[in-house]
């Protein structure tokens, strides 16, 4: 597992894992509380990840929920877990909280896939197109937009450890055409992706315009696969994020991703494609 550890994602991890055998049982928040000797009120929070869970409380809540041993022993593990300062801790003043859980997520997934209709992917931003973005932002004071950038970098490195994220994006045709800072930093961000195409834990593949309406109609999102074996997927919007852990609503989005597999362009095409840009620009 990454090092990149968040105790609210951890907690948040476990809770979803409580509600989701507890709904599949049948079995109500005062019925559960009564197992544990306390309320439902206290179930509540146990579920939310609001505070930390007891592992042994965990475990007899899962035993009442009728959980496979091998599912209580996983959950119970993460319980387990050292609690601690998350590791964006130092950018805190730009993390909200729903954000934070992402970051926390992030930090300890094995693989990623992000598809973006209207920008380059976080993971992939050089310097001056964060910064150009970011310049744009309605939620970024002026103040704070260093911090931000600097945040997308250090999540960066998560693509150059010694386990590295393994991350698959589906970019837009349209996004390598959209100028975000001037001709220079475009240049810039389009050769970066050329770089980290070659990486082994990174897979690019562009969605040409002629044939990309499939995936547009879902808009943007990350898919996270965590150590844990639960997928998760992360949505956000000018309005707020969301969280989606159903089992089945997560398999609906696996289904879209494999069903955009036919639109896409292969790896070297992409590249192709990516270096055909460069030079119409030149």
């Amino acid at each position: 597992m990454a090092a990149r550890t968040d105790p609210a994602a951890l907690r948040w991890l476990v809770g979803i894992e409580l509600r989701h055998f507890r709904s599949r049982a049948r079995i109500s928040a005062a019925a559960a509380g009564k197992e544990i000797r306390t309320n439902q009120s206290k179930i509540a929070h146990m579920e939310s990840g609001r505070y930390r869970q007891k592992p042994d409380e965990v475990a007899v809540l899962l035993k009442l929920y009728g959980a496979p041993q091998s599912e209580v022993d996983r959950v119970v593990a993460i319980a387990s877990q050292d609690d601690g300062p998350a590791w964006w801790e130092p950018w805190r003043k730009v993390v909200s909280d729903d954000f934070g859980i992402f970051l926390g997520l992030e930090g300890m997934a094995e693989r990623e896939f992000r598809y973006d209709p209207m920008g380059v992917p976080a993971l992939f931003q050089t310097e001056a197109y964060a910064m150009a973005v970011t310049a744009l932002s309605h939620r970024v004071s002026i103040d704070r937009q260093d911090m931000v950038v600097e945040l997308r970098m250090e999540r960066q490195r998560r693509l150059f450890e010694e386990e590295p994220l393994k991350v698959h994006a589906v970019i837009e045709e349209s996004v390598l055409r959209r100028v975000a800072g001037d001709a220079t930093a475009m240049r810039d961000q389009l050769e970066r992706l050329i770089y980290l195409g070659e990486l082994p834990n990174v897979t690019i593949n562009v969605l040409p315009t002629a044939r990309g309406i499939r995936a547009a109609m879902f808009g943007d999102f990350n898919l996270l696969s965590l150590p844990s074996g639960r997928e998760v997927v992360y949505l956000e919007s000018l309005y707020g994020s969301e969280y989606v852990y159903d089992r089945d609503a997560v398999r609906g989005y696996n289904l879209m991703v494999n069903s955009v597999q036919a639109d896409m362009l292969d790896e070297q095409e992409s590249v192709d494609l990516i270096k055909s840009v460069m030079a119409e620009a030149t």
